[in-house]
């Protein structure tokens, strides 16, 4: 098996890696849901998201502006954000996302589709998840050593970390022995539209990456959350009821629960 360079990394699974780091940081997708319709001020999306500090979302929405999904409407006073073109565009990206998680990761409590999709993200986020999916992807079992081949350049242990981590979060499955093996689960295979509709959406708004989104990708790529270390999806519902989603309804699953769970308490971070 030829080992994995940058140059034989597929684009779409560059495409989607770029992708993810913009959309994954934890509260993006409410925050840019919140900035639909009327621009705002980082305030009122603190007012909006009282699960984050008015520095937290003042932090998110700085940094989303930077990566594009967001930007300034200039006048007199504090600042005030409304999406670009590539913030409105994301919906069938969230769709896709939200079709697969709904399917294929069962919530152990009613959780909102927003968080759906936050968590389908965060565990496409960790780096090198979505080339091992790519990879995994060309044989029905690919031993653990020719995945250190392709990985050449990634010490084994970081290697073997990833592939247990995507094993907690049940993207693959590994036989025993002294040399295992891994191939994808059911939920591993079907990443397939998500990730597809993740590098539509980046090809067409960031066909190369700007200064910005290349820092945000390498922010990403050291990235090494394992499952275990991943909140549920569940402790992520919301008390305040969010605002409407701009995930089309005909386009994607009914979601398990309302977008608001009022007996959930609201995050803190």
């Amino acid at each position: 098996m030829p080992a994995l360079t940058p140059t034989s990394i597929p684009e779409r699974v560059v495409l989607a890696e770029r992708a993810v780091a913009v959309l994954s940081p934890r509260s993006t997708m409410w925050a840019l849901q919140t900035l639909h319709g009327a621009p705002k001020t980082s305030g009122e999306v603190a007012a909006a998201l009282p699960w984050l500090t008015p520095a937290a979302a003042t932090q998110r929405v700085r940094q989303m502006h930077r990566d594009g999904l967001i930007e300034r409407v200039d006048r007199p006073g504090f600042p005030r954000y409304t999406p670009t073109l590539a913030g409105h565009g994301v919906s069938e990206a969230q769709a896709a996302l939200l079709e697969w998680h709904t399917r294929h990761v069962p919530a152990a409590a009613p959780t909102a589709a927003l968080d759906e999709i936050e968590e389908a993200l965060g565990m496409l986020r960790p780096a090198h998840t979505l080339r091992t999916l790519d990879l995994l992807a060309t044989a029905e079992l690919v031993p653990q050593t020719s995945v250190h081949v392709a990985f050449a350049e990634l010490p084994q242990w970081r290697v073997d970390r990833r592939l247990r981590a995507m094993e907690h979060d049940r993207l693959v499955a590994g036989t025993t022995g002294d040399n295992p093996a891994f191939a994808l689960t059911d939920r591993g295979r079907a990443t397939t539209e998500a990730v597809t509709a993740l590098a539509t959406w980046a090809r067409f708004h960031f066909p190369s990456p700007t200064e910005h989104t290349a820092a945000t990708v390498a922010k990403a790529a050291h990235a090494e959350t394992t499952g275990a270390s991943r909140v549920p999806a569940a402790a992520f519902s919301h008390a305040p009821t969010p605002p409407t989603p701009t995930t089309p309804t005909a386009a994607t699953p009914a979601p398990r629960a309302a977008f608001s769970t009022p007996t959930a308490p609201a995050r803190t971070h």
